[in-house]
């Protein structure tokens, strides 16, 4: 079991240290609203994952497993809201002191936003399926749950702090604040650019 424990703790670590919306979000947050701000949206992420886990645990699993259809329309409907959220902190702008900054405002950024989000997030499905599926044949019930949410909430902390101090080092190496707007138009493509991806996933079959 010791070893089933560290090999999907190692699997959950790194599909949270890759690149996707949750780190996106959260290295942007620290960009523009520093440390506490961040921390505050990672625990957002974190909670909304561990609803999302008790909801896939206690029979959501099931219902996709059964209804591929049903899956394939929440995933996809994830990836377009993905897109329209990059393409709105892309491109979308709002005057503050006289600058023209990206939309920021669009994205979410606040505990509850981040923890909803999470229901969009198609990542974020995939992975608590996935979990779900391999851990419950193995420790079914209450204890599994909690063993599966310890693993969780540690990757979720792990990987989400690292992003905190990759956003934090980038404003301290870029004084320039004429530097961040442009950051955050990037970061929009990139969103816009992993949803596209996930969305191709979906149409092959992948996911």
């Amino acid at each position: 079991m010791s070893e089933t424990l560290s090999g999907l703790f190692g699997l959950v670590m790194a599909a949270m240290l890759t690149p996707g919306p949750n780190n996106i979000l959260v290295f942007a947050v620290a960009i523009a609203g520093g440390i506490g701000r961040a921390v505050v949206a990672s625990t957002g992420i974190a909670a909304g994952m561990l609803v999302l886990l008790a909801f896939s645990w206690f029979g959501g699993a099931v219902i996709f497993e059964t209804w591929q259809g049903l899956r394939l329309i929440v995933i996809t409907a994830g990836t377009g809201y993905l897109a329209w959220l990059g393409l709105a902190m892309a491109f979308g702008t709002t005057t503050e002191n006289g600058e023209n900054l990206p939309a920021a405002s669009f994205s979410p950024s606040s505990f509850w936003q981040l923890a909803a989000f999470q229901f969009a997030n198609p990542k974020a499905w995939v992975l608590a399926l996935a979990a779900t599926s391999a851990v419950q044949t193995e420790m079914p019930g209450f204890g599994g749950l909690a063993t599966l949410s310890g693993v969780f909430t540690a990757a979720s902390a792990l990987s989400l702090s690292l992003w905190i101090v990759l956003g934090r080092l980038w404003v301290g190496l870029h004084k320039n604040a004429k530097m961040r707007p442009w950051l955050i138009r990037g970061l929009g493509l990139s969103l816009f650019a992993t949803s596209a991806a996930l969305l191709l996933s979906v149409l092959q079959g992948g996911v």
